[in-house]
């Protein structure tokens, strides 16, 4: 199941990155999408990663509250929502919702 949700993961982000960066999104936004690929890349647990993504996404969503992203972009972080909480994994007492867990 690793494997497999690492290569879905990745397959959400690279989308997402993709779609973003047709758009001439902000930087900011493609930075978080670009900093989740190098981490899976570093072999990060993807449910760490979809935490962080989703994080980054609600922090950059709460600070530009006039960008909207569309529904295939909310159908994706959906996803990624799915990911953090997949098999029972756990690896902080918050994890996702608390807008401290960001990447570096």
């Amino acid at each position: 199941m690793g494997e497999n949700l690492k290569t879905e993961t990745f397959q959400i982000i690279d989308a997402m990155y993709n779609q973003l960066h047709n758009e001439k999104r902000d930087q900011q936004i493609l930075n978080i999408l670009l900093k989740a690929g190098a981490a899976l890349n570093k072999n990060v647990p993807p449910q760490i990663v979809a935490t962080k993504t989703v994080n980054g996404f609600s922090l950059y969503i709460l600070t530009h509250s006039n960008e909207i992203f569309g529904s295939k972009i909310s159908q994706e972080i959906s996803e990624l929502t799915r990911i953090s909480r997949v098999a029972g994994y756990q690896w902080s007492s918050t994890g996702l919702g608390d807008l401290r867990i960001q990447f570096e």
